[in-house]
C-alpha cells in the first residue's frame, strides 16, 4: 500500500512544472470544509482516459459526497468553463448500483431529472451537466450518446487518499493478453498499476490462436474470462493459459494439473506432491510411457524442439513460430451481429513479429461498417482505418504492426446485421 500526501503547495508545484501540458487548465481550488483540492484539466477524453490522468497525477476524478462539496465545486470550477466534466462515479459492476471509486458512501445524489436512464446502454459513467445546472448524467465511456462528446476530467486530491497495487502474472504454456477496465493494464507477461483504494478493476483474458484460458488464480473472479477485483490491498492475480491441444484435466486425481496430466496422461491415483516428489508407482508408470512415447524431433523445421513439435503434433514443415518462418496467424475467426445504432467490439494484441496484417468484414446480412484503431475504441471521428464500402460489401483493413500493440476492431450497426470477422498477420 502507498499512501500519497498532497498538500497544496505541492499540488501547485506540480502544476506550474507541468504547464506546457496543461491546455489552459482551470485553476487549482481547496474546498476550506475539505481541504481537499480540485482542478479541471482542459483536454477532452473519455471517462476511462480521465480516470487514469488523473490517478496519473496522484489524485482521482472528483466524488461529490456531498450538497455543499458539490456546489462548491460547481461554482468555482464547472459553471466558469461551460463545459461538461467527469466525476468518480460508476455502476460499471452492476447496473443500476452507483458507486464512487474512492469506495465512499453513495448517499448524497444530485441527478437531473428522469436520470440516471441509462439511456444508449452502457450509460455506466458519471458526469456533470454544463452552463446553469449543477446536476449530473450517466454517459457512455466516450460521451458519444445523444452527442454530448468527450468531456474534461475533473481531478481531486486529498492527504488521506490510498492506493494499492495490481500485479497481473500469466503463467502455462499457452499465450494470451489481459487488460483491464479501467486501463492500466494491458500485457500478456506480466504487468502491474496502482489503483486508488477501493477502487473496482475488471479483468479480461483473451487467449491467442492455439491457447486456451484455463481461469484465475482468485477464487472471487469468475471461470470465463472476465474477473471484477476490488483493489482493498496489493493484489497478485495469476492467468493461466495453455495449450488448446493437450487434455488439461487431473488425470493422476492428485488435485493438481501439472505436467505429470498434460503430457503424460499418468493412471488416475497416481501421486504427484507439491514438493515435486513423485510415489515409486508413478515413476514406474513414467518410466512405462516414456518407452511408448516417440523421442521427440523438430516436426516443424523452425530448428527448436518445442510444444509445437510434441503436443499438438504438427505437420512437418509448417511454420509455427519466430524462427525464420514467413506464415500466417489467425487471430480472429468469429461470427457476430449488431444491432442498428449499436456498436460490437474485438481486442487483440499483436504480436511484433508479425509487421502487418488484414482485417475483413464478410458475409453481411445488412449495412454495418468496420472501424480499426491502435490502443483505443474507435468512434466515428478516431480510427485508423475505415474502409466506407456500405451496403453489404466486404470490407478490408490493411495495418502495419510495431510493438506489441494492443488493436480494436469494432462494428457499427448502420443497420442491424450479422457478419464474419477475421484478422489475419503475416511475418
Amino acid at each position: 500500500m502507498k499512501k500519497k500526501s498532497f498538500i497544496v503547495l505541492e499540488v501547485l508545484v506540480f502544476f506550474l512544472i507541468n504547464l506546457t501540458f496543461s491546455f489552459a487548465d482551470s485553476e487549482v481550488i481547496i474546498n476550506p470544509d475539505t481541504n481537499h483540492s480540485y482542478q479541471v484539466i482542459s483536454s477532452e477524453m473519455t471517462w476511462t482516459q480521465a480516470y487514469n490522468h488523473c490517478m496519473n497525477s496522484g489524485g482521482h476524478l472528483a466524488t461529490l459526497t456531498s450538497s455543499s462539496e458539490n456546489d462548491y465545486v460547481y461554482n468555482k470550477l464547472v459553471k466558469p468553463i461551460n463545459h461538461y466534466c467527469w466525476l468518480g462515479g460508476t455502476d460499471i459492476k452492476t447496473e443500476g448500483d452507483w458507486r464512487w471509486i474512492t469506495g465512499e458512501t453513495w448517499k448524497y445524489t444530485n441527478w437531473a431529472s428522469g436520470e440516471p436512464n441509462n439511456y444508449c446502454a452502457n450509460e455506466q459513467y458519471l458526469h456533470t451537466y454544463k452552463g446553469k445546472s449543477n446536476a449530473w448524467n450517466d454517459q457512455v465511456d466516450d460521451g458519444r450518446c445523444a452527442n454530448y462528446g468527450l468531456m474534461y476530467p475533473l481531478c481531486e486530491w486529498s492527504a488521506s487518499d490510498e492506493y494499492y497495487s495490481l500485479t497481473v502474472v500469466t503463467i502455462g504454456n499457452g499465450k494470451g493478453s489481459i487488460i483491464s477496465n479501467p486501463v492500466g493494464i494491458s500485457c500478456g507477461t506480466n504487468c502491474q498499476k496502482e489503483f486508488i483504494k477501493n477502487a473496482e478493476v475488471k479483468l479480461f483474458a483473451k487467449a491467442d490462436e492455439g491457447s486456451v484460458f484455463l481461469g484465475w488464480s482468485d477464487n472471487k473472479c469468475n471461470e470465463n474470462e472476465d474477473c471484477l477485483v476490488v483493489i482493498d490491498r496489493d493484489i497478485i492475480i495469476e492467468a493461466t493459459f495453455v495449450n488448446a491441444d493437450c487434455d488439461y484435466t487431473d488425470s493422476d486425481g492428485d488435485g493438481v494439473i501439472d505436467i505429470f496430466d498434460a503430457d503424460l496422461n499418468t493412471p488416475k491415483g497416481s501421486a504427484v506432491y507439491s514438493d515435486g516428489r513423485i510415489s515409486e508407482d508413478l515413476y514406474n508408470e513414467i518410466e512405462k510411457l516414456k518407452q511408448t512415447i516417440a523421442e521427440p524431433k523438430d516436426s516443424d523445421n523452425d530448428g527448436v524442439i518445442d510444444q509445437w513439435d510434441s503436443c499438438p503434433k504438427t505437420p512437418e514443415n509448417s511454420c509455427v513460430n519466430n524462427k525464420g518462418c514467413s506464415c500466417e496467424l489467425s487471430i480472429i475467426d468469429e461470427k457476430g451481429s449488431v444491432e442498428k445504432g449499436k456498436w460490437k467490439t474485438y481486442y487483440a494484441n499483436v504480436d511484433n513479429t508479425y509487421s502487418n496484417f488484414t482485417v475483413k468484414i464478410q458475409n453481411l446480412t445488412n449495412d454495418v461498417d468496420l472501424y480499426v484503431k491502435k490502443d483505443s475504441k474507435p468512434d466515428f471521428d478516431n480510427f485508423d482505418c475505415r474502409p466506407y464500402k456500405g451496403g453489404t460489401r466486404d470490407e478490408v483493413c490493411d495495418l502495419t504492426n510495431n510493438n506489441d500493440d494492443l488493436w480494436y476492431f469494432s462494428i457499427f450497426g448502420y443497420q442491424t446485421g450479422d457478419f464474419t470477422i477475421t484478422v489475419k498477420a503475416k511475418r
